[in-house]
């Protein structure tokens, strides 16, 4: 049974994947270039992400089981019968919910390795990815949970270490001045130059609205919990105190973090660069002279903590999707041989079944999809 931190970084590991690596610069160019306004994205988007986790908390509250939405929308759409069941369990059912971040694994694993990341071979390794996960879900349930919180601590961990350099280089500690040759971040000098707005930002009300999608969606996951209540020890008590806190965390660690690229990163390097936002700040602490000896060592480093980072979604998204299919089968909606295979929890006292049969989607759209932007579409 899950405690009150496994339920914490079961929602924890499901929100932070990669976003926080790369998406600020998307969301400062949305912004027209203006830190102050990015800052006020990300706050708007922790507001609506709690006003989301506090829904999800008063829902399973009232319905203290695994289903997550299955339940709630049978409880409060009860007529035609079984409607919302069907096209609840055809979207839980079919959705490859782990192949996206099984294939970015497989890039950054790849690259850390100084590998060539054909299709074939990150088609591989995604696939390697996500048999692991089913079998350790299915075959060691506690080694499982405790490899999730260790990735969900290693993450959080990573980010503290972030923020944590960020700081110690606006106090001035010795070790963490920017390098020669670098170009110095303004954006924290002043009041206007927080608000300063740069031509090479988009701008605009539909720049403005893609921002405010992307920070939305950096914060999608706060209801991975309520899909396997039925594994948390005392549900309603814990998700009261996991779900706040993880998305509190969550929050705390954007904004903090994000403060520390901008005084570290000059605005127009985020800007104008495709790199991932992390190794421009790493790099600008260490200087040129340790990226020329060292920087394909930093980059595979970055890589690293990034694959790790998508192994915790990985492994926190197959824990509850293999729940919502057993909880699936367990209306009686399918034939009635395939109820009884997904609802069981032998051998092993886990969802083999429904593990297995995300295992099965989740391959299929990784491994028969053809490239191009069709796999794209279905990633």
């Amino acid at each position: 049974m899950a405690g009150t931190a496994s339920a914490m970084f079961l929602i924890f590991n499901r929100v932070i994947g990669t976003g926080i690596f790369a998406t600020p610069s998307v969301i400062l160019s949305s912004a027209g270039g203006s830190v102050g306004v990015s800052f006020l994205m990300w706050i708007a988007g922790a507001v609506v992400a709690f006003a989301g986790t506090a829904v999800y908390i008063e829902l399973g509250s009232g319905i203290p089981r695994s289903g997550g939405e299955k339940n709630y929308l049978e409880f409060i759409y009860r007529r035609p019968r079984f409607l919302a069941t069907c096209v609840y369990a055809v979207y839980a059912l079919f959705m490859g919910w782990s192949a996206a971040n099984c294939v970015v694994f497989a890039e950054y694993t790849l690259h850390a390795l100084s590998l060539p990341p054909t299709a074939l071979l990150t088609r591989a390794v995604a696939f390697a990815s996500l048999t692991f996960v089913f079998i350790l879900h299915s075959c060691f349930l506690r080694a499982g949970l405790r490899l999730q919180n260790f990735l969900g601590a290693f993450k959080l961990v990573a980010l503290v270490l972030i923020a944590g350099a960020g700081i110690a280089h606006k106090l001035g500690v010795p070790g963490f001045a920017l390098r020669a040759g670098v170009a110095a971040p303004h954006a924290l000098d002043s009041w206007a130059a927080f608000w300063a707005r740069s031509e090479s930002g988009r701008g605009g009300w539909n720049a403005a609205v893609v921002g405010m999608t992307n920070v939305i969606w950096s914060f999608i996951g706060y209801s991975n919990a309520n899909y396997a209540l039925s594994e948390v020890q005392n549900p309603v008590r814990t998700l009261k105190r996991a779900a706040p806190l993880a998305i509190g965390l969550v929050a705390a660690v954007y904004l903090v973090v994000n403060w520390a690229y901008v005084a570290v990163v000059a605005k127009g390097d985020i800007l104008g660069s495709g790199r991932i936002v992390a190794a421009l700040f790493f790099g600008n602490l260490f200087g040129p002279a340790a990226e020329r000896v060292t920087n394909v060592e930093l980059v595979q480093v970055l890589s690293v903590v990034i694959a790790l980072s998508c192994l915790g979604n990985v492994l926190a998204v197959m824990f509850t999707q293999g729940r919502l299919v057993q909880e699936c089968a367990r209306e009686g909606i399918l034939p009635p041989a395939l109820s009884s295979v997904l609802s069981s929890n032998a051998p092993f006292g886990a969802p083999m079944s429904g593990l297995a049969w995300q295992w099965i989607v989740s391959g299929l759209v990784m491994v028969g999809a053809p490239p191009g932007d069709a796999y794209l579409f279905l990633l």
